[in-house]
């Protein structure tokens, strides 16, 4: 699985310091992305432009002001370009813009490999470049960008790597938050402070911009967990059009100070946190696929496997043979439930899966059709953690501290709702890779 051990690119600037041409750099900034009518109401609402410290895309009328004005530059005018003409592209968009800033919208997958490379390398020449306006710092730190909303991948696949620099290299990254689960919310912008945390300034550099839809639902997850010292940074609205009211109610509950003030978020929720146990029983679990795990001694039991016959195999694995429920604080009957792990049986003409109970035991009826080995693997689906913690939990941060918990990690960051581990079982004094039972053809 890939590594997420790999930072972002350092770049010190933070957003507010980045893009704060007329006022000073605080705590938090926000990114309205709308039409100036949507805007307006915004400020109807109560959003501040000074305090709140706002900024908006070019849309015609500057409606923050002409020093608060992004240039938006659409993420597919950048593919299939060379590094040169990224560069020169975007060091236009910051000059045409009243704040002198941009934002790429948006980068996602087709940025793999070359068209990543090609950022990355535009954004390290713009790194050197001083900016010759108000407020000074490199042309690459007035660069913001818009992350596509399936964060997963883009945070963990080898072929985004390069993507990866490149966002290092920015002023800054916006999450696009659109159907995004609550593990998502839990996941992908902890896992993206923690790449960025190694710049200097860089965890306030990540931020999460909501989308259209139901603004509670979405401040309410963005509160819970990790997400709200994410959301301190400053939120962004991505086009939440008709939504704008709510999206400025819900802001004002959460942001009751002046952005100055560098005061928290009002109404932060805990969400369950994996204990470092849990987090050390999950990473020798995801060893365990290398190596498998032994079956106890008569913990299976089997008449003789005959092809063409009927056949009653009792799987006993134990209370807690992978140590997950005392990780997880548990009883070995919650974990096993919670975890929803299945026996897969593979064999000459035989393949289902069965689940296991309780008490560590799954009964195994199946009629083989024909002689060879079977082989057997436990599945222990991973969002179970969650459920056996009581709630969707916090995983990036216990897992990330780890020892060799990097692999792991990449897993769960790549895909927060549907991870699993993947174990194979191995015979009592055997070894990986052997089978476990073998059928013998028909007598006679």
């Amino acid at each position: 699985m890939p590594r997420t051990d790999t930072r972002f690119a350092a770049v010190a600037l933070t957003f507010a310091a980045t893009l704060a041409i007329v006022a000073p750099a605080s705590a938090r900034s926000s990114l309205l992305d709308d039409d100036a009518p949507v805007l307006r109401r915004a400020l109807a609402a109560g959003m501040k432009v000074t305090d709140d410290d706002l900024f908006q895309i070019r849309t015609g009328e500057a409606v923050f002001g002409p020093g608060r004005e992004l240039e938006s530059v659409p993420g597919s005018s950048l593919t299939g370009r060379s590094p040169s003409a990224i560069a020169a592209i975007l060091r236009k968009a910051v000059g045409d813009a009243g704040g002198h800033a941009a934002v790429i919208d948006e980068i996602g997958d087709p940025f793999r490999d070359r068209d990543g490379h090609a950022l990355a390398s535009a954004l390290n020449s713009l790194a050197g470049e001083p900016a010759p306006y108000p407020g000074g710092g490199t042309m690459a730190g007035r660069i913001q960008i818009y992350l596509a909303s399936e964060g997963g991948p883009l945070l963990t696949d080898p072929a985004t790597l390069p993507l990866r620099t490149a966002l290092g290299r920015s002023g800054g990254v916006w999450m696009k938050t659109r159907g995004w689960t609550a593990l998502d919310w839990l996941t992908w912008p902890a896992e993206a402070q923690r790449q960025s945390g190694a710049a200097k300034g860089g965890r306030q550099r990540v931020h999460v911009a909501m989308v259209a839809g139901d603004q509670a639902a979405q401040w309410r997850r963005a509160k819970n967990g990790s997400a709200c010292a994410v959301l301190a940074n400053g939120p962004g609205a991505y086009r939440v059009r008709d939504a704008i009211e709510a999206f400025t109610a819900q802001y004002r509950a959460a942001f009751r100070q002046p952005s100055s003030t560098k005061a928290g978020v009002t109404g932060c929720t805990d969400a369950p946190l994996l204990p470092r146990a849990g987090a050390s029983a999950l990473v020798a679990s995801w060893g365990r696929e290398t190596t498998g795990l032994m079956i106890p001694p008569g913990g299976l039991v089997t008449p003789p496997l005959v092809a063409g016959e009927p056949a009653q195999v009792t799987l006993q694995l134990g209370a807690d043979p992978l140590g997950l429920a005392a990780g997880l604080g548990v009883t070995p009957e919650e974990a096993w439930q919670a975890l929803d792990v299945v026996v897969q049986v593979r064999g000459p003409g035989v393949a289902f899966e069965v689940p296991v109970g309780g008490d560590g035991s799954a009964p195994l009826a199946f009629t083989p059709t024909a002689p060879g080995p079977v082989s057997m693997r436990i599945v222990v689906q991973g969002s179970g953690v969650s459920t056996a913690l009581g709630a969707p939990a916090d995983l990036v941060g216990p897992i990330a501290s780890t020892p060799y918990g990097g692999p792991l990690l990449g897993r769960v960051v790549a895909d927060p709702d549907g991870w699993a581990l993947t174990i194979p079982l191995v015979p009592t004094g055997g070894s990986a890779g052997q089978p476990v039972l073998v059928i013998v053809p028909p007598f006679g």
